[in-house]
């Protein structure tokens, strides 16, 4: 293979052979195959690989929780053994706010990803919508407001 062919291979095995759509990108593509990885759900076989292949839990569910931050007009809903104010140290800009908090692990925070997936922004980034804003507010109800303020 070199570096003014497309690298994508064929189910034959060979590779596509295809004039690249720009020579310079890290793998070289021709059109067709560009946009084929443009259109394919990475967030779906994402999901299915860890079906397939499930990861030992590293946090203890009775420990765990996850957690509703709140940043400009996104929320991260992640999982932290610690309080969310040890888990960031700083990381987080003055107007973070900690919505909600849960008990659960990753299978929880999971959980969260899939149940919201239709305002998911980027990895753990959710855009609010009245969904999201309904489940914080009975996570409030249900436990409380969160104390562990990110100042």
């Amino acid at each position: 293979m070199s570096d003014d062919t497309c690298c994508a291979r064929l189910p034959e095995g060979e590779t596509c052979g295809r004039a690249p759509f720009d020579a310079s990108l890290p793998f070289p593509l021709c059109t067709n195959h560009l946009f084929a990885i443009q259109r394919w759900d990475f967030r779906e076989a994402a999901e299915r690989f860890r079906e397939q292949h499930p990861q030992p839990v590293v946090v203890r569910p009775d420990r765990s929780i996850v957690y509703y931050v709140r940043v400009g007009d996104r929320v991260k809903i992640g999982t932290t053994v610690k309080t969310v104010r040890q888990r960031f140290q700083g990381q987080l800009p003055p107007d973070a706010q900690v919505l909600a908090t849960e008990p659960g692990s990753y299978e929880v925070e999971r959980r969260r990803h899939r149940q919201f997936r239709h305002l998911q922004d980027a990895n753990e980034w959710f855009h609010g919508g009245p969904e999201l804003w309904e489940h914080i507010a009975q996570l409030r109800e249900e436990h409380g407001t969160p104390d562990d303020l990110v100042e």
